[in-house]
């Protein structure tokens, strides 16, 4: 099913998110997806257009990490949204903040 998420990029490279991966590390893969598990549980597939495209053309990713208490305040407004993961600060920077109407595919 669609579903219209703010997603934003996260990596171990960006300044903005040192603290939380100072305290909690990478985890998961280096490409993949960030999500609030009470509203993507951990290994939900989602299929994010524009996300690693040139490289996995249509593909899906997979939640692998719980996310910061950015996603968190966004889940508690009611707002869905989710982190894709990045090696670089150019990656981050390129993709920013959007929505998307992402594709999920339901277990």
């Amino acid at each position: 099913h669609l579903v219209w998420c703010m997603v934003t990029a996260c990596s171990p490279q960006d300044p903005k998110d040192a603290e939380y991966y100072a305290r909690n590390g990478y985890k998961g893969a280096a490409h993949n997806i960030a999500a609030d598990y009470t509203v993507f549980p951990k290994g939900t597939r989602i299929r994010v257009p524009g996300y690693m495209e040139k490289s996995y053309p249509d593909r899906f990713w997979v939640v692998d990490s719980p996310g910061g208490s950015v996603i968190r305040r966004s889940t508690a407004k009611g707002v869905p949204h989710i982190d894709v993961k990045f090696t670089t600060l150019y990656s981050v920077r390129e993709w920013g903040a959007q929505w998307v109407q992402v594709e999920v595919e339901d277990p």
